[in-house]
């Protein structure tokens, strides 16, 4: 009981310190503290970088990488799929789910790749797996990621954590 307890404030701890560092919103409501902490394009563009597919990267270069209200991150630049780089841009969703973060491709301006491609089905798994690692850790059960939207060219993560 002593070490949930420990655990608890520990993590209510955090959140406050992330709420000090940047986040812009801190809240309580129904025993759940939350708090917003955002990620730029800047920082997605870093995130996508240090993620490979089968030993190479999914991206070849990025363009650009925009985030478009409510919860769309769009991908340009050059892809390494289908045997070689195809230049064009993949949409991904951002939603929450049970585990984390959920990233799915839902538009592809290269023919002939689409959310089944499988390449992108990996890449969209890794980075959903970067993501959720990013927004949260050690959560033991007592919190998580409670919502996720675009908004101001910024990825936004609410955390909640349970208090009693």
């Amino acid at each position: 009981m002593r070490h949930k307890r420990q655990i608890l404030i520990f993590l209510t701890l955090a959140l406050l310190m992330l709420a000090a560092l940047g986040c812009s919103n801190l809240g309580y409501e129904n025993g759940v503290v939350t708090a917003d902490v955002t990620l730029s394009a800047d920082s997605l563009n870093k995130i996508i970088d240090n993620i490979g597919v089968e030993g190479d990267n999914f991206v070849g270069k990025i363009e650009q990488v925009e985030l478009i209200e409510p919860n769309i991150m769009r991908i340009t630049g050059d892809f390494k799929l289908l045997g070689n780089e195809k230049k064009g841009s993949i949409d991904f969703a951002i939603t929450t789910g049970k585990d984390g973060v959920n990233v799915d491709a839902v538009q592809s301006t290269i023919p002939g790749v689409d959310g089944n491609t499988p390449a992108v089905k990996t890449f969209s798994n890794a980075l959903s797996n970067a993501l959720s690692a990013f927004a949260t850790k050690n959560n033991d059960g007592k919190g998580g990621i409670t919502a996720i939207k675009v908004k101001n060219g910024e990825l936004i993560f609410t955390l909640g954590v349970k208090v009693k």
